[in-house]
């Protein structure tokens, strides 16, 4: 529910904008049988309803509040940061996962995938 009042323009003056991300909604894509409710639907539209009509907090993955402007993007994952960042130790668990795929399809003769082919 996004509502802008009558010639404010954009940002809507001082005010701040819920920027909803819910993509999450409580239901998952089965094939050959579409959108099915995996059990949490009813809690997500719960969420949603009180934050968007209540004016309940949320965690940051779920709203923000942004000041809008002409110039600054209007969708929630271009102003959410993951506060999870990478280790250095999921870097070298990367780095030997692909050391090891690349050894893997060296020795069954599929190393040909990893070569320039010029």
């Amino acid at each position: 529910m996004l509502s802008f009042k009558k010639n404010v323009g954009i940002g809507q003056g001082n005010r701040k904008t819920k920027l909803i991300n819910f993509t999450d909604d409580g239901y998952s894509v089965i094939p050959k049988k579409g959108l099915v409710p995996n059990g949490t639907e009813k809690s997500k539209r719960k969420q949603l309803l009180d934050v968007l009509l209540n004016d309940d907090d949320a965690s940051d993955d779920f709203m923000l509040k942004v000041k809008l402007t002409k110039d600054n993007e209007w969708l929630h994952n271009a102003h959410y940061t993951n506060p999870d960042k990478p280790t250095d130790g999921d870097f070298m668990k990367a780095v030997a996962d692909y050391v090891a795929f690349k050894n893997n399809m060296e020795l069954h003769g599929k190393g040909g995938i990893f070569h320039d082919n010029d």
